[in-house]
């Protein structure tokens, strides 16, 4: 482990071989604007700031959705992924997306 949560840094680092570490970071924060759309740039900038901190370059990304089902449109969901996706995605890395996991209050996770 090359930076791991005794510095409080954005991510951890783990060295994988020679030359070649591990970045990984993971966020879970409820909305801080109203509009899905905006809600979903924020998550996909919120996480991938954290791999540049460290000096980084993407290569996947994960994002959990927690999500009130019967509480709200599934539009709204899928606006979020669909937001999420395209802020996320360039030609060198994968995004992946995961069920969304039925919470009380919309969240989004990055890692």
């Amino acid at each position: 482990m090359l930076v791991g949560t005794e510095t409080s840094d954005d991510a951890g680092v783990y060295l994988v071989a020679d030359g070649l570490a591990l970045v990984q970071t993971v966020d879970y924060f409820t909305p801080v604007v109203d509009d899905p759309y905006d809600f979903g740039r924020v998550a996909a900038a919120n996480a991938l700031s954290d791999i540049y901190a460290m000096g980084a370059e993407p290569f996947m990304a994960l994002n959990l959705v927690g999500f009130p089902t019967g509480k709200l449109s599934f539009d709204i969901l899928r606006e979020i992924r669909g937001v999420v996706r395209t802020c996320a995605w360039t030609p060198r890395w994968r995004w992946w997306a995961v069920t969304p996991l039925t919470t009380p209050n919309p969240s989004s996770a990055s890692r």
